[in-house]
């Protein structure tokens, strides 16, 4: 720093009795908390502020709002607009001139980007061979334009401010789909729908992509419920506990009221985790409670029995149509251990070749993430996959560890639970997705964006920084003069 700023380390000296030089007595105040705060203001001005708003950042928001609210099928006036590529187009334009945040030096998230690209390459080449090469293309762009999302949320969302606004745009627009799926399943009982036919059929969210039909839908909702409840448990701000409890509350309603057995499984094992994490802490005892009871009083009659009825899957039609649908993509895999049927190409092989033997004629898709990765792409596909699965959990371990270093890992750090939720989100996406084929869905590479955002966020944390933002998590906190 240059001029007269004070250095971050001489705002610390001062708050632990004041410099040799000025030879003066700790502050007496109103005690140690008085003293922290004084300081942490003093280092507040010292330490340059992070930037808020830029084209990027106000292109990745928008593009989010459109993803999620589906404007182009809700408005005839949007159909023929591409206001998502559009809007990917624009943050990529604002990332490459927006200067670079302050200490940026550090090389990023490298190991999930090399991971990336070795996935879309296997992709790519498997294409090369598949049945039906048009839908493997469209297949890849799908995938293309998720790493693009992926690369510009992990640019993009360079400090905590940005981050706390994506996740809140992000839970809101989920919110808005849970309390729609939530209308409609009272809608559909006032106009005579039955429990057990809504239990069967489901209740989606309205719209044709990612969210249209319950399983889709209730992956969403297995995603955003943890990640709410990570930050719902240690959030200071009275406001901020008010907006996650209504999100918590109408996620963990809209998972039992959708009609996915899938999601139901999905949000107990992200409940479980939360526990066994945490076992004497209220947040997993409670998590689990709420879950409980809410399969007791909430979820309706028709679809408990159909939960139940799982247990005797092979009287089960659509527990039988998955195990074969499995059989059949393994089958596959068998057959092309190297770079699978295709990517997007398991329906049109299932029809040419298995369709005779099974339940269905209308499949096109494998009802799971872990046998749409094998089956279409391969041992190729599948490990970088696995890989990038793994990098995940590393980053966000990793994440942990330096908010140690800086004084910043507990649960009242925003950071800290963040980095958790995101660990529960990943939890419910893998097990619900295990019946639902949501690979080509959104929601695992916003996880991984978000993920190597928060890491990059908290390597730019300098260790004198610290003072400041444990301050300010604590300022609700403070005791009160005496």
């Amino acid at each position: 720093m240059t001029g007269n700023t004070p250095r971050p380390t001489d705002v610390v000296r001062r708050m632990n009795g004041g410099l040799a030089k000025e030879g003066k007595p700790p502050a007496q105040g109103h005690g140690i908390a008085a003293k922290g705060l004084r300081a942490a203001r003093n280092l507040a001005r010292a330490v340059p502020a992070e930037p808020h708003w830029d084209l990027a950042f106000f292109g990745i928001l928008s593009y989010m709002f459109v993803e999620y609210t589906r404007l182009n099928e809700v408005y005839p006036l949007f159909r023929q607009v591409p206001l998502a590529k559009l809007l990917i187009a624009l943050a990529v334009v604002g990332l490459l001139v927006s200067p670079r945040p302050q200490g940026s030096g550090h090389s990023g998230p490298r190991g999930t980007d090399f991971a990336l690209f070795f996935f879309l390459l296997a992709c790519l080449a498997s294409i090369l061979f598949a049945r039906d090469s048009a839908l493997g293309l469209d297949g890849f762009f799908l995938m293309l334009r998720w790493a693009f999302v992926y690369f510009l949320i992990s640019r993009i969302l360079t400090n905590t401010w940005r981050l706390r606004v994506f996740i809140f745009l992000l839970l809101l627009l989920n919110f808005k789909l849970a309390q729609f799926v939530i209308r409609t399943y009272f809608s559909e009982l006032s106009f005579g729908r039955s429990e057990a036919y809504l239990s069967v059929h489901g209740v989606g969210a309205g719209v044709t992509d990612f969210f249209g039909n319950s399983g889709e839908f209730g992956v969403a909702m297995c995603v955003v419920w943890p990640l709410a409840g990570s930050l719902l448990f240690g959030e200071p701000k009275k406001s901020s506990r008010v907006f996650l409890w209504a999100c918590f509350g109408v996620y963990l309603v809209s998972i039992f009221l959708c009609g996915s057995r899938g999601a139901i499984v999905g949000a107990a094992a992200a409940a479980l985790v939360t526990w066994a994490k945490n076992p004497k802490r209220i947040a997993g005892v409670l998590t689990v409670l709420l879950l409980a009871l809410g399969s007791f009083y909430i979820l309706p009659t028709g679809y408990r029995q159909r939960m139940l009825s799982a247990f005797h899957w092979q009287r089960d039609a659509t527990a039988q149509m998955r195990m074969d649908l499995w059989s059949a993509g393994f089958n596959m895999w068998e057959k092309n251990p190297i770079l699978g049927v295709g990517l997007n190409n398991f329906g049109v092989n299932y029809w040419a070749d298995y369709s005779g033997r099974g339940l269905t004629t209308a499949v096109t898709a494998p009802h799971s993430i872990y046998m749409e990765a094998l089956s279409e792409t391969g041992v190729a596909g599948s490990v970088p996959l696995l890989f990038l699965w793994f990098l995940f959990l590393r980053e966000n371990a990793r994440t942990r560890r330096h908010l140690k270093t800086l004084g910043l890992a507990d649960r009242r750090s925003f950071e800290y639970r963040l980095s958790i939720g995101l660990d529960l989100a990943f939890v419910g996406y893998m097990v619900s997705g295990a019946f639902v084929t949501v690979l080509l869905f959104p929601h695992l590479w916003y996880l991984l964006g978000l993920s190597a955002a928060l890491h990059s966020a908290c390597l730019r944390k300098q260790p004198e920084i610290a003072p400041v933002e444990s301050a300010n998590q604590e300022r609700n906190l403070a005791p009160a003069p005496y």
